[in-house]
């Protein structure tokens, strides 16, 4: 039975070590100067990220999602913001070079990850190749930003219209259409529940649409009209997109003759 070992290392050494860094497209750590983010001037702000991007709000160094917590005003301890209870539990201490391969506890080889990332993070003996990799995961940016990026080229695949992804819905529902293989939710569940909703919703306004068209009575219409808003409110789409699916059945009521 293994026994699990105790990092010393606080979650503030690791700010404090890293708060005033950023990290190049070649996986080089380099110092930047100025408060609380980027100083564009000292750094090449397209070819670097900042490690810390706010000093005031911990987030994880490699996707920047924030923790939820945040200094109270100018004159809070931020060694107490980094070493609080709600932002050990957010951000893991994670090693750069891992123990295994040799590497040490000391905040220079350590990391501040969010759960997903530090289990998605390379162990490898070669420091560069990490930081390559938290170099890229930031340009890649937050779950959200990633996995509706990938959910709009898929939809795009299949012809589905992009517009109707409802991110809201998949992200604060989440358990309601997916579940997890380990102790958190996979980037292609959230993909997968991202395009499904969003054919979901296509198809219905498609059954939608021919009823309307098919409709020899004005009463009909109204009826087929009034179902596609019953389900696109049912669905968590947006008032906007209602009034413009609205105007566009408008359009499609064939022209009186009379």
């Amino acid at each position: 039975m293994s026994i699990k070992r105790t990092i010393k290392t606080k979650h503030s050494d690791i700010f404090n070590y890293y708060k005033d860094k950023c990290i190049t497209s070649d996986g080089c750590v380099e110092i930047e100067i100025g408060y609380d983010g980027y100083d564009k001037s000292k750094v090449n702000s397209d070819n670097s990220i900042p490690i810390v991007s706010d000093w005031g709000e911990p987030s994880c160094f490699a996707c920047n999602a924030w923790t939820g917590v945040q200094i109270e005003n100018d004159n809070g301890d931020l060694n107490q913001l980094w070493n609080s209870p709600d932002v050990k539990h957010e951000l893991q201490r994670a090693h750069i070079v891992p123990d295994s391969l040799g590497g040490s506890d000391s905040p220079q080889n350590l990391f501040c990850l969010c759960e997903r990332c530090h289990r998605d993070s390379p162990d490898t003996i070669y420091p560069k190749e990490f930081f390559k990799w938290v170099y890229q995961r930031r340009k890649d940016g937050t779950l959200k930003y990633r996995t509706y990026s990938q959910a709009v080229d898929e939809c795009k695949k299949t012809n589905v219209n992009p517009a109707f992804i409802n991110i809201d819905k998949t992200f604060n529902n989440k358990f309601k259409t997916m579940s997890s293989h380990g102790s958190v939710i996979s980037e292609s569940s959230y993909i997968a529940s991202l395009v499904g909703g969003a054919t979901e919703i296509q198809n219905k306004i498609n059954q939608i649409v021919t009823s309307f068209l098919l409709a020899k009575t004005d009463v009909a219409q109204q009826n087929a009209l009034s179902d596609m808003l019953n389900s696109l409110r049912d669905f968590g789409v947006s008032t906007d997109k209602i009034l413009n699916a609205i105007h566009w059945l408008e359009e499609l009521k064939p022209m009186d003759n009379n």
